[in-house]
């Protein structure tokens, strides 16, 4: 079976899917007029469960799948900029689409070659192409080996623990967290994305508790020992986005520079289970941004200030460079891109109306931005 779909967002800036969608079915239909053909258009990922079903009850394989919609780089997004759903890894697994056999997919999606195209590869077993540009004609073809298994942290865990053993050089962020952590004065504190621990040694000594949770064993082991004359840290390792604690048992919970690797509405559920009524989320991130004309001054102000604060810091800076120049780490950022401000805006704010975010630190490519979703009830 041929399954044609259209991922629709109401408002898409810029957008030709829907046109592209239209001249895929077209050319479908003239160049395989017997062929069995499903053209399904979802605008939730609820439709798109319900269609995925639908596929499996009558059990149907897929030979072709040609996907269009509105992209970012991990896929499509869908509903609208007031409540924007983006299907994460984990949920793309779950919906077990059924292909065939040396089944072959089609990415008509802007960025679909950055992300989606290799993921789909891997996930599925299929061959799957992508592209850079929606208006592209040559698509990148992805096998699923393309993704090696090991390109994760793993294997840069101790350049990272070196690099950021001293949290303070992320002063800006570190400087809106202690504000925030002052204010709350929060009991128990979950760290996602714990990395190597150096974020809740520098809290230890105003919370009751702290946890910090990470993917990867190797950097747990090297926050294990870096905090083991600290009684009140723990760390652990999490599969997926579950976290194994029980209901209402943190304050606070917060996620520096790592949002961009978890899944968005899952891990929300998860962080919302857990916390405690009152409780915050603070989540602090880089994301890519084009300058506006205005932002130009703030952009040379940040670089000149943080060029003046790395040169006190050289040490830093030489195995900060030993840690981006790893081909692993290279590896792992290929595959975890940046999400656009836009996106990581519309999304929170739909979730935590009352949230409020800080734009901390401008660049020429990305901004680091820090949201507080406000007391969750």
């Amino acid at each position: 079976m041929i399954w044609i779909l259209y991922a629709c967002f109401t408002g898409a800036p810029r957008s030709d899917a829907g046109d592209v969608f239209r001249q895929v079915c077209s050319e479908i239909k003239a160049r395989q007029p017997e062929a069995s053909v499903r053209i399904d258009e979802v605008g939730s990922k609820s439709a798109l469960r319900a269609a995925v079903s639908a596929i499996k009850k009558q059990q149907l394989e897929i030979s072709e799948w040609h996907f269009a919609g509105y992209g970012t780089p991990y896929g499509p997004l869908l509903g609208s900029p007031e409540w924007p759903e983006a299907i994460s890894a984990h949920e793309w697994a779950a919906l077990q689409i059924p292909f065939a056999k040396q089944a072959q997919a089609w990415l008509y999606m802007e960025g679909s070659a950055t992300w989606l195209a290799p993921f789909m590869a891997a996930a599925f077993k299929i061959t799957a192409y992508g592209n850079r540009h929606l208006s592209q004609t040559e698509f990148t073809a992805y096998s699923p080996g393309f993704w090696r298994d090991d390109a994760d942290y793993n294997p840069i865990a101790a350049l990272y623990a070196e690099a950021f053993s001293d949290i303070t050089v992320r002063r800006d962020e570190l400087r809106w967290l202690d504000k925030k952590i002052a204010a709350y004065q929060p009991a128990r504190f979950l760290d996602i994305g714990c990395g190597n621990g150096a974020l809740l040694a520098h809290f230890s000594d105003k919370i009751k508790q702290g946890v910090g949770v990470d993917i990867s064993g190797a950097a747990i082991g090297i926050a294990q020992e870096n905090n083991r004359l600290r009684t009140n840290l723990s760390f652990c390792v999490i599969e997926g986005p579950h976290l194994p604690f029980a209901e209402h048992t943190m304050d606070i919970i917060v996620s520096l520079l790592s949002f961009r690797y978890l899944d968005w509405d899952p891990i929300l559920a998860e962080m919302k289970r857990v916390l405690a009524p009152g409780g915050h989320i603070l989540i602090v991130d880089m994301l890519s941004s084009e300058p506006r004309l205005y932002e130009w001054p703030h952009i040379m102000a940040d670089k000149l200030r943080n060029t003046w604060a790395l040169r006190k810091r050289q040490s830093f800076t030489a195995s900060l460079r030993r840690l981006v120049m790893h081909p692993d780490w290279r590896r792992m950022i290929d595959r975890h891109p940046m999400h656009p401000a836009y996106e990581f805006i519309w999304y929170l704010k739909s979730r935590f109306p009352n949230g409020e975010i800080k734009v901390l630190n401008t660049g020429v490519r990305a901004k680091i931005l820090a949201f507080d979703s406000g007391p969750i009830m």
